[in-house]
């Protein structure tokens, strides 16, 4: 089911979305999230800069980034 990443200021987290669900994510959390045409697994963590994810492109490669509370990001549902 895809949908999309969104913040939410008022309680502070991300929360999975689409015409059916909100549910919200913590840290930890398996996501799939859109690069290009393709969906990438990662996971959801927290630091000092605020949510980030890290995907795993393939087994000896990684990348990570932090979220931008003003965007959103096309993701099928979590689990």
């Amino acid at each position: 089911m895809k949908g999309h990443l969104e913040f939410s200021p008022l309680f502070g987290r991300w929360y999975f979305m689409n015409e059916e669900t909100e549910c919200p994510l913590h840290c930890g959390y398996a996501v799939e999230l859109r690069v290009g045409d393709r969906y990438y697994p990662g996971r959801m963590e927290f630091c000092d800069e605020g949510w980030y994810v890290i995907l795993q492109q393939d087994p000896r490669r990684r990348v990570s980034f932090v979220l931008k509370r003003k965007c959103t990001y096309a993701a099928p549902l979590p689990w």
